[in-house]
């Protein structure tokens, strides 16, 4: 069960119309993005009511105590925010919404009297220069709330909303960046500033804006330019329709069973269909995220479902492509050993990929907390650090030549489709898989290559700590 405590500020009592304050809009919203256990913390002398469950705390240090006493009453996670926040329902929503094991709190740049922070990789790794600043939500998981329960702090030296954030930052817990780009949210201390700052997320076009951000900005060459060009059609189609982003996971299924069927009964005159359907399952692969972004509605099956469907999905073509080899008379052997080499090497870079992305997380956080003192040591570790600076210049390079080089290089999942696909209309379905295993093994040489020399340098392990609640796929 999630709960939400909100933290007091004078700013919260404000009135935003007749009879309604920045407190009363911020309990609304939160209700209205699922959560219905709310607790008030206010300071004695306050007695102006309000719809939720009021606690008298006389300071920031009993604003710590409340909240671990709430925090740790009953499974699920814990929503934090500040009385006087005022932002969208989007923006509420994108941190309340959330249903994946990941803590985070909301920044922006809206608001130059808020703290600011540094932000590394998507991270909050702790206090900084700016420009990005604290937006007064955040969440904490239920496994992150697990490592906290020993460790709750006392003394929040002012600030109760920041003592839980230094809390997260000193068990080296990574802390999300939820950002809502175009919304503006500020932490406000009079009426005409909050009427300001909803007059200015009110003249923004939500429904426009929401399936903008529904779009990946960094996808792959092939899904930038031959899908997403087109598919917020369906988004939009699918959302008028009501439906959710599981089904359409489902049609995705459904036509890359289509295709692998066809491809297996070895007619190749048919073999064009197949690519078809292939297209259009990932078509719908990419709707089907888009779909749950466009219109918040995230469930931690459906996130299962979709990253269960990819893998399988993909295998069964390469089974139903080696089906289909036999079939046209090709050794047995020959085409099966192909499949099963290409399930082999797709599985490791799979492996590799999700805990290459965890270290890299894990050393973000360690590092900025300075528990990694010791520079790089080694030619190894030096040309590491050399690569990561390469890679991140020509990341920044968005949409450039070297960056979809540099993305299309390590056989992303639409350019593998697209491969399989023409190659085995074109030369038949033994050479779509040999010509797939071929740049697998390219791709896979290329990034062990990198992240060997990467990880030397980044001088911390994976999940030092194991973590499994936070990384299980169940």
């Amino acid at each position: 069960m999630s709960r939400a405590v909100i933290l007091p500020a004078p700013g919260g009592f404000v009135e935003i119309e007749e009879d309604r304050t920045v407190l009363d809009r911020l309990i609304a919203q939160i209700r209205e993005a699922g959560v219905d256990d709310v607790t008030v913390l206010t300071r004695p002398g306050t007695d102006r009511p309000v719809k939720a469950t009021q606690v008298l705390s006389a300071d920031a240090d009993s604003d710590l105590a409340h909240l671990g006493e709430i925090a740790f009453a009953q499974d699920g996670p814990l929503y934090v925010a500040c009385a006087d926040l005022v932002a969208s329902q989007t923006t509420v929503a994108a941190v309340l919404s959330d249903s994946s094991r990941r803590s985070g709190v909301l920044v922006g740049s809206d608001d130059p009297s808020a703290a600011p922070v540094q932000v590394e990789r998507g991270l909050v790794t702790g206090p900084g220069p700016g420009p990005t600043r604290l937006g007064g939500l955040a969440k904490v998981s239920a496994a992150h709330l697990a490592r906290l329960e020993r460790h709750w702090p006392r003394r929040s030296q002012g600030d109760a909303f920041e003592g839980v954030l230094a809390a997260l930052h000193a068990r080296a817990v990574p802390v999300n960046a939820y950002r809502t780009g175009g919304l503006e949210h500020r932490q406000v201390g009079s009426s005409d500033e909050a009427r300001e700052v909803i007059a200015a997320f009110e003249a923004v076009d939500m429904d426009a804006w929401r399936l903008k951000n529904a779009v990946k900005h960094d996808d792959d060459f092939f899904a930038t330019y031959a899908v997403s060009t087109w598919s917020p059609k369906l988004v939009k189609l699918s959302a008028r329709l009501g439906w959710t982003p599981t089904p359409i996971t489902w049609v995705s299924i459904t036509l890359a069973v289509g295709a692998a069927a066809i491809f297996a009964t070895g007619w190749s005159w048919w073999y064009a269909a197949a690519a078809a359907l292939m297209y259009f399952s990932f078509v719908f692969d990419c709707v089907d995220g888009q779909l749950a972004r466009y219109t918040q509605n995230f469930s931690s099956f459906g996130g299962w479902l979709d990253m269960m469907a990819d893998r399988s999905k993909e295998f069964l073509i390469y089974a139903g492509l080696a089906a289909g080899a036999v079939a046209g008379g090709a050794p047995a052997p020959a085409a099966w050993g192909l499949a099963i080499s290409a399930m082999a090497t797709q599985t490791v870079r799979h492996t590799a990929d999700t805990w290459y992305a965890v270290l890299l997380d894990t050393a973000v956080v360690r590092q900025a907390r300075k528990r990694e003192s010791a520079p790089p040591s080694g030619r190894a570790a030096h040309l590491g650090e050399r690569l990561g600076s390469a890679s991140e210049q020509v990341m920044g390079a968005h949409r450039s030549v070297l960056y979809w080089a540099k993305r299309t290089i390590v056989a992303p999942v639409g350019e593998r489709w697209l491969l399989l696909a023409v190659a085995a209309v074109a030369f038949g379905p033994q050479v779509a898989l040999a010509a797939l295993l071929c740049w697998q093994l390219l791709a896979l040489g290329y990034t062990t290559a990198g992240r060997t020399l990467r990880s030397l340098a980044a001088r911390t392990a994976a999940l030092r700590r194991p973590d499994r609640a936070a990384h299980r796929d169940d």
